[in-house]
């Protein structure tokens, strides 16, 4: 639910007429309609993840919401083709090296919070609440695995997106 409120939330910051190919919730629905059907689903998820009654699941699940945020602003500053643009410059290669590497964490970071955060929590929290008996190593395991998973989604969408050239086809 929460993914899902983040990219109606997305639809909306975008101007994305398209999602996954087919007419976006604000372009079929409203803006309006579309930001209280994202705010509805992530009260609902929550609601839910209190009703789990373990308060470390809650608090470490009400962190993404604002990774999320954060992954939007990052992506709205347009910090990364800010960055990439002077790559671009005359630079030793060493100075140019650094540039590309800037760009690039930029962009890893942005994924993590758009993505990664909530896939890395929601796998962590899986295993906290199946009572692991070692649990801290799975914790972290698990944790490792959301986070790389939903980067590689990102940059995997990316990647379709530039390929392809297409819209908002893998867009999240």
């Amino acid at each position: 639910m929460i993914h899902t409120a983040s990219l109606l939330h997305d639809d909306i910051l975008d101007a994305s007429a398209l999602r996954r190919g087919v007419s976006s919730a604000p372009a079929k629905y409203t803006n309006r309609l579309s930001v209280l059907g994202g705010h509805f689903m992530v009260t609902r998820a929550f609601t839910a993840l209190v009703q789990l009654r373990n308060p470390e699941v809650t608090r470490m699940m009400s962190r993404t919401v604002p990774n999320l945020i954060e992954g939007e602003i990052i992506q709205m500053k347009d910090v990364i083709q800010a960055a990439a643009d002077d790559v671009s410059m005359e630079l030793d290669s060493t100075k140019r090296s650094r540039k590309h590497q800037d760009v690039w964490n930029t962009y890893l970071q942005k994924s993590f919070f758009k993505t990664g955060s909530l896939i890395a929590r929601s796998i962590r929290s899986a295993v906290m609440l199946g009572g692991c008996a070692q649990c801290e190593i799975w914790r972290e395991v698990a944790y490792a695995y959301g986070r790389n998973y939903g980067i590689a989604f990102q940059v995997s969408c990316h990647t379709l997106f530039d390929t392809m050239g297409g819209s908002d086809l893998f867009s999240s």
